[in-house]
């Protein structure tokens, strides 16, 4: 069976914000509406944005109050409040949240008795988090993801990789289905330049992303390739510490995103933690090798697409010898590009990815169907008489 469901679609942030998350949540759910269900996005008010719109042809809807642009914190707050409402009007089928949204929707679910699947992509722990954002921070995001994704009690959880499983079987046991990114929307276009002497990174600049690592291997680089340079996309922290040469244009559209990827001749991601590190199957999509620290999201991957390397976590001498082996063989890139493409765009499809999902929230309508079924049955009259 597939189609047909009213699926409800809860996150503060969604499309034309960008990043990893906002990516797989876009055309998951445009595939999840191919399939023929009905999809509704809920998502917070944001400064720039309108209050409905659509995306894909799915509707959505920024809910909570315009006056809380002052903190992020309050912003979340008064959407939480909006989207208690309007689940309460639409009533869905199920509710899909994302975990940083998991608190209004666990709220209706216990209310009405809606199935709830949360959407995870990834996981820190406690300790993990104190590493990489300090007591403060670490410990805020540990009790804002780890422990509501423990306290909200999903139905089931849905999640981007084996990694991130893992995770989550730490904190709560509830039906986990992977469903693996796609790569197929990435468009068509022509091969990477072979003269190209450009690295490319494209993430958040934090301290987790390892963009002061990429900057470092390519500082390195450049004394055996001169013309070696660093193009980095994203914002952050971390954006006012690179040098001249690592160009910065900031956050990019899709269609100059995809310029930029197609005129470098490697992708660098020295990330020290990854849910599944989305720029790398687009890299693979366009023909363009990587070379990335070996987390565990990060192997999963490569094993899926071979088209690129993967060095030890934070051994930057391995980063730098093998950006420089990148550079300097074309053939090495070409066939390590050639790989990857054929086997993200084969084996990586967003389709397949909806399917997965699909059958993650058909489970959890049954589940909670059979549930309030042996309630109903232990609460009926003959029961009570026997």
């Amino acid at each position: 069976m597939s189609g047909g469901l009213r699926i409800a679609f809860l996150s503060p942030d969604f499309h034309p914000q960008v990043g990893g998350a906002h990516t797989y949540s876009r055309f998951l759910l445009g595939e999840l509406a191919a399939r023929g269900n009905a999809v509704e996005i809920l998502a917070a008010t944001a400064r720039g944005i309108p209050s409905a719109y659509r995306v894909d042809g799915l509707p959505v809807r920024r809910l909570g109050s315009a006056d809380d642009f002052a903190g992020r914190a309050r912003r979340i707050a008064s959407f939480a409040r909006a989207a208690e409402r309007a689940l309460d009007r639409t009533r869905p089928d199920v509710v899909l949240a994302q975990y940083s949204a998991l608190l209004p929707a666990s709220r209706f679910a216990r209310r009405s008795g809606t199935p709830l699947v949360a959407l995870v992509h990834d996981l820190y722990g406690l300790g993990a988090n104190l590493r990489l954002r300090g007591l403060s921070a670490g410990a805020l995001r540990f009790l804002a993801n780890d422990r509501l994704l423990a306290w909200s009690r999903p139905d089931a959880v849905l999640v981007d990789s084996e990694s991130t499983a893992v995770e989550v079987r730490r904190v709560l046991r509830a039906p986990i289905a992977v469903a693996r990114p796609g790569a197929d929307h990435v468009p068509d276009g022509p091969e990477p330049d072979p003269l190209s002497r450009q690295a490319l990174f494209v993430g958040r600049l934090v301290g987790s992303k390892g963009v002061a690592d990429a900057v470092r291997a390519v500082g390195l680089a450049r004394r055996r390739i001169p013309d070696a340079t660093l193009l980095v996309v994203g914002a952050g922290p971390d954006e006012a510490r690179l040098p001249p040469w690592a160009r910065a244009p900031g956050e990019l559209a899709d269609q100059d995103l995809d310029r930029v990827f197609r005129e470098s001749a490697l992708l660098v991601l020295p990330s020290r933690r990854e849910g599944w590190g989305l720029a790398l199957s687009e890299a693979a999509a366009r023909g363009i090798p990587y070379i990335a620290y070996s987390v565990p999201a990060v192997r999963e991957q490569d094993s899926l697409i071979r088209g690129g390397l993967v060095v030890p976590v934070g051994n930057v001498a391995a980063l730098t010898d093998g950006i420089e082996a990148l550079l300097a063989d074309s053939a090495l890139r070409r066939r390590l590009g050639a790989r990857g493409q054929d086997r993200a765009r084969r084996l990586l499809t967003w389709a397949g990815t909806a399917a997965v999902a699909e059958t993650a929230l058909l489970r959890a309508i049954e589940q909670r169907g059979r549930a309030r079924n042996r309630a109903g049955s232990r609460t009926s009259p003959a029961r009570r008489i026997a």
